[in-house]
């Protein structure tokens, strides 16, 4: 929710600067004219988040620089054993904090609000209805509450002293007055109020409500001073209200201190009245604004790369799939969080998910997935979740997710051929594993056969030297000979165990080949697969695409609050 506020306020604001510069280039001076045209921008700036539904126009981008990763929908069968989580402090939500924030100051806005005009309503109630010819059919009312004249609805609330008056001050009075409430200005003024209750963040909030209680007061000085003429006399007669005492009300007042001195700096600065637009200039006016929010409330951006073919991923010397480059893991998250879930990502920038019980059929990034989740423990039953223009939606009609289920299901039918051949793979690496530790088995026991018969051979080579020594005496020659036949007996007995286990291992390595030759296939397998997986996910996607666009026609997708 908060995110379609931020956006239908960046709108908005193109869509005020955008007719600030049209105003300004077309030297528009009449203050009717400038008020109807910020007032359709109040209106448009009001109904921006409905607007921006329906997209006029798609400006594709390039991003040269942003990861993808290829069109491949992979399966991955997961056990249904429920998970282990170690327990983790819960991170800090900022979005939730912004958005009760957002609420916080939204809530007193509109408080402040209300009870402005639960006052001004309740003086309206005790003012005494004024009676009089100059009031020409008017409602017109007197309290002793005010100072200054203030229009409440159709009604024009005047000061009690209002008999003091002479005419030229009630002519003055009755035809300020008057005109606002024939261009209803209390309740253009309560509407940009609204706005800035809503959109109280965006800065055109403040200078739109600003602005439009600036002209119409202005657009209301003309007309009295038509009826009037002396404009020194006019001006007199707002100054004279501005330096009195006035207390806050929701009308609208005649003379406010913070802008009477620019208003009276303009009735005496100009010499004519700026002619009224007619219909036709207004409805010139109109016509001409309209493309314009259209175009702003319309137009969605969306990065555009160049495919990228997908690379199938060859099986390493262990045995083991190759872990995928970080190019191709960064962008959209191949973790399975459901049963049986399928994760792909689209050249075309669409994001989707076909949400069938714990079944997910997926395009998008990891954030998506969070989103998704999120809407599942929302929405009962199966639905379809997509982004389309920068805005989010979901579809639970049966007859259309029934569609989007039907487009996907030969590809979970590559998914699960898939899954088994990555069993028999698993099983395949284990038993080359086993093998492994059986060949490092035998080459332990050899290397521990020929350390004894080092010691052997240092026992003889120092029973050698002892008898060069001793001439004899103290080893004879027979003792070393039975010594040296032994050690002999020793190496050759040692030479055929290592023979043994030489023809193991060679037996060994033959069988961890075969098994490296059955992985090779079942890797070109899986590379097939791949490839029929990448071609069925690009028609399936353009089918999708088709379903969603008749969807949104139909009125059966809910954007996502």
């Amino acid at each position: 929710m908060l995110s379609l506020l931020l956006e239908s306020a960046l709108r908005s604001l193109v869509l005020g600067g955008a007719v600030w510069i049209g105003l300004k280039a077309l030297r528009v001076r009449s203050t009717q004219t400038q008020v109807l045209a910020w007032t359709v921008v109040l209106a448009a700036a009001l109904l921006m988040p409905l607007l921006m539904r329906w997209p006029v126009l798609s400006v594709p981008v390039r991003a040269a620089h942003v990861s993808r990763v290829a069109p491949v929908i992979r399966t991955i069968t997961l056990t249904t054993v429920p998970l282990q989580k170690t327990p983790t402090s819960a991170p800090f939500d900022w979005r939730t904090a912004l958005a009760n924030g957002y609420l916080a100051i939204a809530t007193l806005l509109m408080l402040r609000m209300t009870i402005g005009l639960v006052l001004t309503a309740r003086l309206w109630h005790r003012a005494a209805p004024v009676s009089e010819d100059w009031t020409e059919g008017m409602k017109v009312r007197g309290s002793g509450d005010i100072s200054v004249p203030v229009t409440f609805g159709s009604t024009i609330l005047i000061p009690a002293e209002w008999p003091e008056w002479d005419a030229a001050k009630r002519r003055a009075v009755l035809s300020h007055e008057r005109s606002h409430v024939e261009r209803r200005d209390f309740y253009l003024q309560m509407l940009a109020r609204l706005h800035g209750v809503v959109f109280w963040f965006s800065p055109l909030s403040w200078w739109l409500t600003k602005r439009i209680a600036e002209l119409s007061e202005a657009a209301s000085d003309d007309a009295a001073i038509e009826q009037l003429v002396d404009r020194p006399s006019y001006a007199e007669i707002l100054l004279d209200f501005a330096k009195k005492r006035q207390p806050g009300s929701a009308g609208v007042a005649m003379a406010r201190p913070a802008t009477v001195s620019r208003r009276v700096d303009r009735i005496l600065a100009e010499t004519a009245v700026p002619a009224k637009p007619g219909w036709g200039r207004r409805l010139v006016l109109v016509a001409s604004m309209a493309p314009v929010i259209a175009l702003v409330a319309g137009c969605t951006i969306r990065a555009q790369n160049p495919p990228q073919p997908p690379s199938a991923q060859a099986p390493s010397e262990s045995g083991k799939p190759a872990t995928p480059p970080p190019s191709q893991r960064s962008t959209t998250s191949r973790q399975t969080i459901r049963t049986d879930s399928f994760v792909q990502s689209d050249d075309n920038g669409d994001h989707f998910a076909v949400v069938s019980g714990d079944s997910w059929t997926m395009s998008g990034s990891t954030s998506d997935i969070q989103l998704v989740r999120r809407l599942k423990g929302k929405i009962d039953g199966d639905f379809i979740w997509f982004e389309r223009g920068q805005k989010l939606y979901y579809i639970t009609d049966p007859a259309t997710v029934e569609r989007a289920k039907e487009l996907f299901r030969p590809q979970q039918e590559l998914g699960r051929r898939q899954g088994e051949l990555g069993e028999i793979q698993g099983k395949l690496g284990e038993e080359q594993g086993r093998l492994g530790q059986q060949q490092a088995q035998v080459t332990v026991s050899a290397q521990y056969s020929s350390q004894d018969i080092e010691r052997l051979k240092e026992q003889v080579e120092k029973l050698r030297q002892e008898l060069q020594k001793s001439d004899g005496k103290l080893v004879r020659q027979d003792d070393l000979s039975d010594l040296q036949a032994t050690l002999g007996d020793m190496q050759a007995r040692i030479g055929a165990l290592q023979a043994q286990a030489g023809d193991k291992q060679a037996k060994l390595g033959e069988m961890q080949a075969k098994l490296g030759e059955q992985q090779a296939r079942l890797g070109d397998e899986q590379a097939k697969l791949g490839e029929q997986q990448a071609r069925l996910a690009e028609e399936a996607s353009k089918k999708l695409r088709v379903i969603l666009d008749e969807a949104l026609r139909k009125g059966l997708a809910h954007p996502v609050e």
